[in-house]
């Protein structure tokens, strides 16, 4: 097909083309394509995608339809797109800006596209059956969320942050009568301290610190302390406070080599950055009891062990309840390998070269990015690479990795793998505080 019979057909109506072929007893009609914003008509020549499920076992790659996109070389070129999936997009306004600068005319899918105003704002015109934001990725995330509700009714915990590094949340996993328990801690605690509220640094008096282990921490070179473990609960005060050697000035072994991989997630050493040479917070010791509850064998720092007895044991109630929780957010390494009840593996696969300069990894690549020439606003010492780089950092987007196939984890606690099967004991740093709301202070944000 020459360009001469492209600028034939351009001129022609759609109707008189379909009349045509109608005529000539050939196919090439579809039905329920429409232009998906007022875009103008687009003729050229057919480079045809077919869309099919991600065959297993294949390796990682970026978004299936940019290498079609990267091989069109010339200006003549319609991408049509067939085998979309019914109510699940296979385009984007992303690619549509790398087809734009390819010299793409437009685009024709058999199904639906994601968005549309980033297309109509650059003139690119799309057709297809409608817009939907479910995309791939969006039915990946919605089959995980199935798969975490399934893990929330058996266990009412929910994985929010799920990646090798993992949190859970629960609104229902603290029954009314525990509840009842930790308002009538806070209020006590409140109530001794209402003269002398301890507000924390920069909280505008609204976070007020009731039981907070830097009040009242180690001090190298000050504090005293025993070689043995001996402090407990109850005698501690009366037995034990101001008593032993004064610990000594703390000084890092010259032989402590860190491995690097021993510092990260499920590591067994502790980053220098994280440790101060001049204090360090007190934990409390808290045994795993055979009826399957926890109780403490030393004090909370800050917390009389006598005067408040009763919330020492609504503070083992709640760790008891936490157990749960904690098993499936503490991962550890095992034989060289990470092993827990949280999500260990991640769902997209290692891209090929991830660098930042590797133009396979952005919808524009650095060599079509047009050299801006020097103007009154340039910076007189770059030259005509920094400039286009410089360009091009501007306008390029990320490539979304394809959507692989959802595989659901396996959440939960495997045997042998919770702490109490683990350990003996452990120990808790306990803090406490309070946020305070006025009529005059309504409100307190949000990680504040």
């Amino acid at each position: 097909m020459t360009n001469d019979i492209l600028e034939r057909l351009s001129a022609l109506e759609t109707n008189t083309i379909f009349d045509a072929l109608d005529f000539l007893e050939l196919q090439g009609a579809t039905y329920g394509l429409r232009p998906l914003w007022d875009c103008p008509k687009i003729v050229g020549r057919a480079s045809t995608i077919l869309l099919g499920p991600k065959a297993e076992g294949s390796p990682p790659t970026v978004h299936l339809i940019t290498p079609v996109i990267d091989s069109i070389t010339a200006d003549d070129r319609v991408l049509v797109i067939a085998g979309g999936v019914e109510g699940i997009s296979s385009w984007g306004d992303i690619i549509a800006n790398a087809s734009k600068v390819e010299g793409i005319r437009g685009t024709i899918i058999d199904g639906m596209s994601r968005d549309i105003d980033g297309s109509r704002d650059i003139g690119y015109p799309v057709f297809g059956r409608g817009v939907t934001m479910i995309s791939a990725r969006n039915r990946l995330c919605i089959q995980e969320l199935r798969s975490k509700a399934k893990f929330f009714e058996k266990t009412h915990l929910v994985p929010t942050l799920d990646a090798s590094a993992s949190i859970v949340k629960s609104d229902n996993y603290i029954d009314q009568s525990l509840h009842e328990e930790l308002q009538a801690a806070f209020a006590k605690l409140k109530l001794e301290q209402k003269d002398d509220p301890d507000w924390h640094p920069r909280s505008n008096d609204m976070v007020q610190n009731l039981v907070h282990p830097s009040l009242f921490p180690l001090v190298y070179g000050r504090s005293r302390v025993f070689r043995e473990e001996v402090v407990g609960v109850e005698d501690a005060i009366d037995r034990w406070s101001g008593k032993g050697e004064v610990i000594p000035k703390y000084q890092k072994p010259s032989s402590d080599k860190q491995r690097y991989y021993g510092t990260g997630i499920g590591g067994d050493q502790v980053d220098d950055s994280y440790w101060s040479e001049n204090y360090q917070w007190l934990p409390s010791n808290v045994a795993f009891q055979e009826d399957g509850s926890v109780k403490f064998t030393s004090y909370i720092n800050g917390l009389h062990p006598i005067k408040h007895r009763e919330i020492y044991g609504t503070i083992e109630k709640l760790m008891e309840k936490a157990l749960p929780a904690w098993d499936f957010c503490l991962a550890c390494r095992r034989d060289h390998r990470m092993v827990g009840s949280c999500r260990i593996q991640p769902r997209f696969g290692m891209p090929d070269n991830p660098d930042d300069n590797n133009d396979a990894n952005w919808t524009v690549a650095l060599e079509d990015v047009p050299i801006r020439a020097k103007d009154e606003s340039s910076d007189e010492s770059m030259n005509d690479d920094e400039r286009q780089f410089e360009d091009w950092k501007k306008i390029r987007e990320p490539i979304q990795p394809e959507a692989p196939e959802f595989k659901a984890w396996d959440y939960g606690t495997k045997p042998g793998e919770s702490l109490r099967e683990r350990f003996r004991d452990i120990q808790v740093i306990v803090k406490m505080a309070s946020i305070e709301l006025t009529p005059d202070k309504p409100s307190f944000p949000a990680g504040g």
